[in-house]
């Protein structure tokens, strides 16, 4: 179970039920991904995924 916040209003969102096997982690920043939230995507930090097997 996954909250998924919304633009620009990160208090709002979608709450989702996702596979494990399907999801992919990321190392993430809380202050960098609240700045890819409210900038819609357009600011993202360069970083590596790792998929869960």
């Amino acid at each position: 179970m996954f909250f998924i916040p919304t633009t620009p209003n990160p208090t709002s969102g979608f709450l989702l039920f996702v596979p494990k096997k399907d999801l992919i982690y990321m190392k993430m920043k809380v202050e960098d991904a609240v700045k890819m939230v409210i900038s819609g995507g357009i600011v993202t930090p360069k970083m590596k995924t790792n998929k869960i097997k």
